[in-house]
């Protein structure tokens, strides 16, 4: 079960970045940018999953109606646009000492998947 889609990651970064986050070789090449995305959709679920597991959560992360709580599908897309963009190769403007742009975006996700982890937040309605 895939905790988040294409269109959640745009939703977060917006369509063209991911689109030419997702280009990682600046050809157009529909194949290679779909291949990225849904690796980055593995990625995403999987760092949820990682952090998750042998905790209070029966992974995968689901609602009492087999849904995935709008938390962590968010959660999942926020990891994957990060990934796109730092494995994208290119120069960006946005790196300053050494952090990519979107550092303190990464930092407060990993906060929150660990608030999750230890108990301090609760993933509501989570089975």
């Amino acid at each position: 079960m895939a905790y988040h889609s294409k269109t959640d990651v745009e939703q977060v970064f917006g369509t063209i970045n991911v689109g030419v986050w997702a280009d990682k070789d600046r050809d157009g090449n529909a194949t290679t940018i779909a291949a990225r995305i849904a690796q980055g959709i593995l990625i995403g679920d999987n760092i949820i999953d990682e952090y998750l597991q042998n905790t209070q959560y029966k992974i995968p992360i689901q609602d009492q109606d087999g849904n995935v709580p709008v938390g962590i599908t968010n959660l999942a897309a926020t990891f994957h646009g990060i990934w796109l963009y730092t494995t994208c190769g290119i120069d960006h403007s946005g790196v300053e000492n050494g952090k990519h742009a979107l550092s303190n975006l990464e930092e407060r996700a990993y906060k929150e998947l660990f608030a999750y982890k230890d108990g301090t937040r609760i993933i509501k309605d989570a089975v």
